[in-house]
């Protein structure tokens, strides 16, 4: 049964990473399939004009899409601590984690310390998930136990 929750996870990640990676290819897209459905209509010259505010517009409509479909949280979402089992979740494995990296100059006990002093407020959970690269965040997101917490870090993750 986990695996099939990890299976998950890992495939609404990729989903995830390649809908907000096309977003720009599909603005353009759409941009160029209504110039050739409107030929003629705009000189060279408006087009480049054009372009940027359209460009703008369709990616106010996709980020508005994505955040009815809750697949993007907003600033304010960001800011907003989650549950307290949760956060306990993202700091327990996020120790864990830092303990498994080479301490020989104290890099990994000075993040211990600083996450241990944290409590459930504000952004915390997010800034514990922004001290690791991008692999680490990943592994962050196998190592933690709740799905509640998998979507939260999945969340924060883009938010990034």
């Amino acid at each position: 049964m986990q695996e099939d929750k990890t299976y998950h996870i890992k495939k609404k990640i990729e989903q995830m990473n390649e809908g907000i990676e096309s977003v720009d290819k599909l603005i353009n897209e759409r941009i160029d399939r209504h110039i050739e459905e409107h030929e003629g209509l705009y000189s060279l010259e408006d087009i480049e004009k054009l372009r940027p505010l359209w460009v703008s517009m369709l990616h106010e409509e996709v980020v508005e899409f994505l955040k009815n479909k809750q697949i993007i949280m907003t600033s304010q979402d960001y800011y907003v601590a989650p549950s307290q089992e949760v956060f306990e979740d993202i700091k327990k494995h996020s120790i864990a984690l830092w303990k498994t990296f080479d301490d020989t100059y104290g890099y990994s006990t000075g993040k211990i310390e600083i996450i241990k002093e944290m409590t459930n407020i504000e952004d915390n959970a997010g800034y514990m998930l922004a001290m690791f690269d991008s692999h680490n965040q990943a592994t962050l997101l196998e190592m933690v136990e709740l799905d509640e917490t998998k979507e939260k870090l999945i969340s924060l993750k883009h938010m990034a």
